[in-house]
């Protein structure tokens, strides 16, 4: 099951959909710190209802595979801001929460246009008190984790390497920058394997002629 960390501002419900997630009796908690509960991160409103304290949020979302945004359907107002998905570097679904409360259509369409607004790629609707929707949810969170992007150091060459389409610098500028590059002496020939072949004939060579330079007498 992939591990989500869900954000919303208090009282929206994050507690109580943990609680029937983990098939655990509900029950009022306040949430007063960012707790760990089997797979799933609960966070304070306060976290999200305060700027200064977004960054305990960015560094706890790193131990997550994905962000849930929660709002609350019949509150009037919310504290997730447009395009707030930009802050983390994770995917992003969104849950609308007390649907068993909502009164009208548009309850729920607010609080979907909320989540649209900040970045969410996928909606739940669910009521965490009747049990609608969290086997929805609960099917999503047991696909497998995206995987991780790959991670390539910042030198141009390297960039070149991963993405072909990059324009490549003449042939004496790629020699100086294999020379100075502090990263030349690591690179082999699999860290070119997905580079077009004019990539792979222009590169290696040089990095070839480095790493000789580089275990010379």
């Amino acid at each position: 099951m992939k591990k989500a960390i869900l954000i919303g501002m208090s009282g929206c419900g994050k507690t109580t959909l943990i609680q029937r997630l983990g098939n655990d009796s509900l029950r009022y908690k306040k949430t007063q710190v960012i707790e760990h509960y089997l797979n799933f991160i609960d966070t304070p409103g306060e976290y999200l209802e305060q700027r200064k304290l977004y960054r305990a949020l960015i560094v706890t979302a790193v131990d997550a595979d994905e962000i849930g945004l929660v709002q609350d359907c019949v509150a009037r107002t919310t504290w997730i801001p447009p395009s707030f998905a930009t802050t983390f570097a994770k995917p992003i679904f969104g849950i609308v929460t007390k649907a068993d409360l909502a009164t009208s259509p548009a309850q729920l369409e607010y609080a979907q246009s909320v989540l649209n607004s900040g970045g969410a790629q996928r909606i739940f609707t669910l009521s965490a008190v009747t049990g609608a929707g969290i086997a929805e949810l609960l099917d999503y969170l047991e696909e497998p984790a995206p995987a991780a992007p790959p991670v390539f150091r910042t030198s141009p060459l390297r960039r070149a390497a991963a993405n072909p389409s990059l324009a490549l610098p003449p042939a004496a500028s790629a020699r100086r920058m294999a020379f100075n590059s502090p990263e030349f002496g690591e690179l082999t020939p699999e860290d070119f394997a997905g580079a077009d072949q004019a990539v792979r004939d222009m590169t290696l060579p040089v990095f070839a002629a480095a790493r000789a330079k580089a275990v010379a007498p």
